[in-house]
């Protein structure tokens, strides 16, 4: 019963670094969108 009470640090993705490239040279004001979809089914 305790347990509900217990908060968890939870890490859905690792961080993502790059470049964005095109024919080589760096994009300027490219506009980048990440989503992540989660679905918690609880049994």
């Amino acid at each position: 019963m305790f347990g509900l009470l217990k908060t968890y640090d939870v890490h859905m993705c690792s961080e993502v670094k790059g470049k964005v490239l095109l024919n080589g040279k760096s994009v300027v004001g490219a506009k980048i969108s990440r989503k992540l979809n989660y679905i918690h089914k609880f049994v």
